[in-house]
């Protein structure tokens, strides 16, 4: 949605609809409530510890929460905000002396900032950075240490008005989530999907994500029950493989996925898909570093990956074409 729409939309006293992500299936429309839309706004604030002085950038899609939610943060707050076109890099293109002091990131925008020198120097004039709308890549988290903005990494969705819980990247690092005030998150079922308790609904929205509790009420995500592939009755999260073939080195970042194919005995048999062509030899080292059970039986080069305009690669949909394919 164009900024100046927005605003004029704003002014008027409407509700917003927006599409969710479409991860794991067809977008479908979320009618946002103009009073909710504010408190949202207002809690985020108060989490973050705003000042009455910010300054906004905002670089990804507006037509999605992230970025919808930072045009109206910026009408609500009174702050003055700069949209700018989303790109794989989009602060090369702003001035290393800029008066921004808040902006908000893909991941792998983000992946993309801090390996350039430029967009890294202007990176570190702003004070606070969000960072969501996609897992975080293994490899981003080492590269932010020394980094001088505050840098949060949100856990929400469009049904919850964007974030509803914040870990810390810096200048302290955490694996946990911390939910902002006005939200309660719980873990439900013996798959222990996350609930969360939000100040806008009565009910609680059940979500697919797996998480586990902390006692001090922090969270952690360990997937997505959509993703989850259960061979021969073992759960298996793709992620936590992926992560540890990156750590091997054979295979470089957005280079491979693990997935499955059907198999007529254990239901679901993993699969090693690759952007780039490698060898028996590495692909045997894949399967003997792997815990039991949770090694890929085959692999197979492909030419593309499907993503989400946020960069969450669609699972679901990469299944179904293998299946397709036979």
């Amino acid at each position: 949605m164009e900024l100046e729409l927005f605003i004029e939309r704003w002014k008027s006293g409407q509700d917003f609809t927006l599409h969710s992500s479409g991860s794991t299936g067809d977008p479908k429309p979320i009618v946002l409530k103009r009073q909710f839309l504010e408190r949202s706004a207002r809690l985020t604030a108060q989490a973050l510890k705003l000042t009455p002085q910010e300054h906004i950038l905002c670089c990804i899609p507006t037509d999605k929460a992230g970025g919808f939610m930072m045009m109206v943060r910026a009408q609500v707050l009174n702050y003055p905000i700069t949209v700018v076109q989303p790109t794989g890099n989009p602060l090369l293109n702003i001035s290393e002396n800029h008066s921004y002091t808040w902006v908000s990131l893909l991941p792998y925008q983000l992946m993309q900032v801090v390996t350039h020198p430029n967009s890294l120097r202007v990176l570190n004039r702003f004070r606070t950075v969000l960072v969501g709308g996609a897992d975080l890549p293994p490899t981003l988290p080492p590269l932010l240490a020394s980094l001088k903005p505050s840098i949060f990494h949100t856990y929400g969705m469009t049904e919850t008005y964007s974030h509803v819980a914040l870990r810390r990247l810096t200048p302290v690092y955490s694996d946990a989530f911390i939910p902002i005030p006005g939200f309660k998150v719980e873990m439900v079922g013996e798959d222990h999907l996350i609930e969360i308790h939000t100040p806008y609904d009565s009910q609680p929205l059940l979500t697919r994500d797996v998480g586990k509790m902390n006692t001090d009420g922090s969270f952690s995500i360990i997937g997505r029950m959509d993703d989850m592939i259960n061979s021969g009755g073992v759960k298996i999260f793709p992620e936590h493989i992926e992560a540890k073939i990156l750590s091997m080195g054979i295979l470089k970042e957005d280079t491979f996925v693990i997935s499955s194919i059907p198999h007529i005995s254990l239901g679901e048999e993993l699969i090693l898909l690759t952007l780039v062509d490698i060898d028996g030899s590495d692909f045997q080292r894949i399967q003997n570093a792997m815990p039991r059970y949770h090694a890929p039986k085959s692999w197979r080069t492909v030419s593309s990956f499907p993503f989400t305009t946020t960069g969450k690669l669609k699972r679901k949909e990469l299944r179904q074409s293998l299946l397709l394919e036979g």
